[in-house]
């Protein structure tokens, strides 16, 4: 389970402009649909786009880390590569074909760049607990902020539960956290951990759904808590 705290936040993502190249419209007297050498150069054109998109496939990967791509992105952009070598390796594409298929790959690399997962702005975090040490009873913070969290015994009448390791979302071994029985991580009170404005995200899987799931909370009755209620409701209060 990933868990990100912090204050509501509004960032813009700033689209990255490559160099690309100009497509001239041409009349039917002087398309070069016919030229062989018109042909040949916008093929030279297709071939270094297609390398470009390659490149751009093997040295990224899929996953939910900052940085990384979201599932499916890889396939698509993979499917365009195909598309446009087919064109690229038809001897009877005319250049027209051939300069839509380089059109085309380029919007595919652009909807590519667009499935990047971005950081919450650093300034923004108040806490981000990934729970992907994998060992040990502590869950570092990521924000930089320092509030570190310790694993504790629940009390004796929810069962003295404690806090496991446990397998992700993704089927990655000790890279989340199973609760029960009371069992939970302590974050030693800071009052920057209680803003007048929050926003709350995390993943959860809940073995069972009851009012009693309370996955996060500030001194639960006295400040805020946030659990699922009866009917898999997420609820704040």
């Amino acid at each position: 389970m990933r868990t990100l705290f912090r204050k509501p936040f509004a960032f813009l993502i700033a689209v990255a402009i490559v160099a690309g190249f100009a497509v001239s419209s041409c009349s039917d007297d002087d398309s070069g649909d016919g030229n062989n050498a018109d042909v040949t150069a916008k093929k030279a054109v297709l071939a270094d786009s297609i390398e470009v998109a390659e490149d751009l496939l093997s040295s990224t990967e899929e996953g939910v880390q900052d940085g990384q791509y979201t599932a499916g992105s890889k396939d698509a952009l993979q499917d365009a590569i195909d598309a446009a070598q087919a064109v690229h390796d038809n001897a009877a594409s005319t250049a027209t074909q051939v300069a839509n298929a380089t059109v085309s790959l380029h919007e595919a690399m652009e909807t590519y760049r667009s499935k990047v997962i971005l950081p919450v702005a650093a300034e923004d975090l108040i806490g981000q607990w990934s729970f992907d040490e994998g060992t040990g009873i502590t869950a570092g913070d990521g924000s930089g902020n320092g509030f570190n969290g310790t694993f504790k015994t629940g009390p004796a009448a929810w069962g003295a539960g404690f806090p496991e390791w446990a397998e992700d979302r993704y089927g990655n071994a000790s890279k989340a956290i199973h609760f029960n029985e009371g069992a939970n991580i302590e974050v030693p009170y800071n009052t920057a951990l209680n803003p007048k404005k929050l926003t709350i995200a995390l993943w959860l899987n809940a073995d069972e759904i009851n009012a009693g799931n309370r996955f996060l909370g500030l001194q639960s009755w006295i400040a805020y808590k946030f659990q699922l209620q009866e009917a898999n409701r997420p609820f704040l209060t």
